[in-house]
């Protein structure tokens, strides 16, 4: 696979994660509400060597290598494709924001589940629940590498994308309850305390990432 750079976005990036804010769940309409997103910075993280306008079609895979698999079925070879990703990127932002601070937060807000759901499966991650959907939370520490790994493969999503709010606060406040109102004032607590917006992109290849500017 080719080298992954850091790519800068303009207002297309700004563009794009506000449409997936605004068809999340109750923590994405609250940092929509809350955040003054044109204030960040945007980027996303693809091969060196993609066309600027194929950059800029965030609905759209295709991006990343894709290793020929062949399957063998009867008399018939099937050839399948395997796509490359850039989890580890995701994954590693997390693990660097968790690092050093005590007071730093990751929540990832499950796109895909309801909390009735049968197929649900424990995660090394604190849950919480507004009766209608499912966030959990990774805080340092106890959060390590392998637990931010199966927590974010628990979670990720193609359509709806999924999304991880990385901040500094008292987030873990909010996961004492288990269970709160869709509209609880915590969550724009938790907004307002956001530094970094992670959105899934590409087909779940990528991603888009906005962060505050350093003042």
């Amino acid at each position: 696979m080719s080298q992954i750079v850091e790519i800068s976005l303009g207002r297309e990036g700004l563009n794009y994660i506000r449409e997936c804010l605004s068809i999340g769940k109750a923590l994405s309409a609250a940092v929509l509400d809350t955040l003054d997103l044109t204030s960040g910075l945007i980027t996303t993280f693809l091969p060196t060597g993609v066309a600027s306008e194929d950059v800029l079609q965030f609905w759209s895979g295709g991006k990343l290598k894709e290793d020929p698999v062949y399957v063998e079925r009867g008399t018939e070879t099937m050839r399948f494709g395997r796509i490359h990703t850039t989890d580890s990127v995701f994954i590693a932002l997390i693990c660097e924001h968790l690092k050093f601070d005590r007071t730093a937060f990751c929540v990832l807000e499950h796109q895909m589940a309801r909390p009735t759901d049968p197929w649900l499966i424990d995660l090394p991650a604190r849950k919480l629940s507004d009766g209608q959907s499912l966030y959990y939370l990774l805080t340092s520490p106890p959060a390590n590498q392998e637990a931010i790994e199966r927590t974010f493969k628990g979670v990720a999503s193609f359509r709806p994308p999924h999304i991880a709010f990385l901040g500094r606060g008292a987030a873990s406040t909010l996961f004492d309850r288990n269970r709160v109102a869709p509209d609880d004032q915590a969550f724009k607590a938790i907004a307002a305390a956001t530094d970094e917006v992670l959105v899934g992109a590409y087909d779940r290849e990528s991603f888009v990432r906005w962060r505050r500017e350093a003042v």
